[in-house]
């Protein structure tokens, strides 16, 4: 506590913590834990879940339990029993969204609301493509909140957060010539609406340090952009307010960590990437599916499972491959999934055909890019082959039929080669099998 920016945590975590703990029986019942579990599982959720090394997360684990004297958290996640009384609301808001309630979203959205719970702002750090802006959409759906959203880049000024003056829409010619407009976060603030700043550390520094009065308790900004002696506003944030933040890790692709100061008036929670089997089946089918859709189950019923193992068959070859070239991400897998889905629904393509173009969409036809050359490169066409190979070989480990493995091939082969010429009538145009209605 004491070793200034090298410390493990700040005075502000310790006065979070013990405002957590006058609150625990709204997250926990005391008849499942006591005082010191209480106070651990509130400790592990500020100090530990931002730790980004799983030795390091062990290691400060193992101190709070002994510190409180009393066994380390283990079993099923502790966080998630902030979900319990809202379990159903959960569910049906990952329903609307199409997405698959796993275990590690569960995590999240469970540490997200504890936060929020006690008007703690959020900060979210991972890698691209971990859920953490889903999270914070699926935490507003279930508190049935507005989510406002913010994307921050290198330009992004204080006037996009806070307002500015604008020219005046009004008619009257004697009236003002400028008045002000509220900034998103000014506008959220007055309504009680949540907001997320998302990749909030591409926006400069100077921009953010305006924002620290709002992290604060008080959560108050005061507005001296508006201008004139009688014009500074204080603006005091409305009770239903929330404030969320994501941003992908310092040096992934020349983004920066936050300065101390704004980093530690945010509860940080460490968003690890996806690695479960088990979670990834369940994002996979939740894409192949889009929700309930009863008409795409029973046509997916016996070929579903089969679908989801070849796709994440696949994604382990490409994570193992020597070449390196296909390094999937769960938004590859997902999207890879939606647009089998699309196809499934739209034309009356088989699903191995499906599978094999949506593959060729979502992963094979970006190598090019990837080996820095073009699609005729002798590179670029190895690596797609080996690519179609690894597919073709994992649904045939998988125990495919000889003519299921056929339409994958065939597609992989129209993809590979490029469509026939173009057909065009009356009522529609496109290549067989892909048409739009004109």
């Amino acid at each position: 506590l004491f070793f200034g920016k090298h410390a493990l945590s700040t005075s502000r975590d310790v006065l979070k913590w013990a405002k957590r703990c006058a609150k625990s029986e709204q997250g926990f019942s005391i008849e499942q834990y006591d005082r010191k579990q209480i106070a651990l599982v509130h400790g592990d959720a500020l100090l530990v879940q931002r730790l980004r090394s799983e030795p390091e997360r062990l290691v400060v684990a193992k101190a709070l339990a002994d510190a409180l004297q009393t066994s380390q958290l283990s079993g099923e996640d502790p966080h998630t029993h902030y979900l319990l009384k809202a379990d159903d609301t959960l569910a049906q808001a990952a329903h609307n969204a199409c997405v698959a309630p796993t275990a590690a979203l569960m995590r999240l959205v469970a540490l997200v609301n504890s936060a929020l719970d006690v008007l703690e702002p959020v900060l979210l750090v991972g890698e691209a493509g971990t859920g953490k802006t889903t999270a914070c959409a699926l935490a507003a759906a279930m508190s049935g909140a507005q989510l406002k959203v913010i994307n921050c880049h290198l330009h992004s000024e204080a006037a996009d957060f806070l307002g500015a003056l604008r020219p005046a829409r009004s008619s009257n010619q004697d009236g003002p010539l400028f008045e002000w407009v509220d900034g998103a976060l000014v506008e959220a603030m007055r309504a009680g609406h949540w907001i997320l700043l998302d990749e909030i550390n591409l926006a400069d520094d100077a921009v953010l340090e305006r924002l620290n009065s709002v992290l604060e308790p008080t959560r108050t900004i005061t507005l001296a952009e508006k201008g004139g002696e009688n014009d500074v506003e204080e603006i005091v944030a409305a009770p239903g307010f929330r404030l969320l933040a994501t941003m992908n890790p310092g040096g992934d692709h020349g983004k920066r960590e936050l300065s101390p100061a704004l980093r530690s008036r945010f509860t940080e929670i460490w968003v690890p990437p996806l690695s479960s089997r088990q979670d990834k089946t369940a994002l996979v089918a939740a894409a192949l599916l889009g929700g309930k859709n009863s008409e795409l189950s029973q046509r997916l019923d016996v070929d579903l499972p089969i679908l989801c193992d070849v796709m994440l068959d696949f994604d382990d070859w490409c994570h193992s491959s020597e070449t390196n070239l296909l390094n999937l991400t769960t938004r590859d897998l997902a999207a890879w999934g939606h647009f089998t889905r699309g196809a499934l629904t739209l034309t009356s393509m088989p699903p191995w055909a499906a599978l094999g173009h949506g593959a060729a969409l979502a992963c094979l036809d970006g190598i090019a890019l990837l080996v820095g050359g073009g699609t005729n490169t002798d590179t670029c066409r190895r690596a797609r082959k080996a690519a179609e190979v690894a597919l073709v070989s994992a649904a045939s480990a998988r125990g495919l039929d000889p003519e299921k493995l056929h339409q994958l091939q065939m597609a992989l082969v129209w993809d590979a080669q490029g469509p026939v010429s173009a057909m065009n009538c009356e009522t529609s145009f496109g290549v067989d099998p892909f048409f739009i209605k004109t």
